[in-house]
């Protein structure tokens, strides 16, 4: 489903890879980056995951949450983007159903 700018994300519920449940329409009203990446052991998506760490403190402080969905089972977010200890939900996506 291919979404235009300006139009509303469909409302969804996920599990993030620590277990937590994820509804979209807990962040209605505020402003939020849904950032999709590849794959869990890709090095350029576990880069951009750093630097949303990295920009995370000031991105908050202006009211802009994030949530990360990777192209991969939790066993593979687990393995490298794990630890990186994202302040943020990371959400697997084995399937692209997002």
């Amino acid at each position: 489903m291919l979404i235009q700018p300006g139009t509303p994300a469909p409302d969804f519920q996920v599990q993030d890879s620590s277990g937590n449940f994820i509804k979209l329409q807990d962040y209605a009203g505020k402003w939020l980056l849904l950032s999709f990446l590849r794959n869990g052991a890709c090095a350029m998506c576990n880069l951009r995951v750093h630097q949303l760490i990295q920009k995370f403190p000031k991105l908050q402080a202006k009211n802009l949450e994030i949530i990360t969905v990777f192209e991969s089972p939790s066993s593979s977010i687990d393995q490298y983007v794990g630890k990186q200890d994202a302040p943020f939900p990371i959400v697997p996506d084995p399937t692209a159903k997002l």
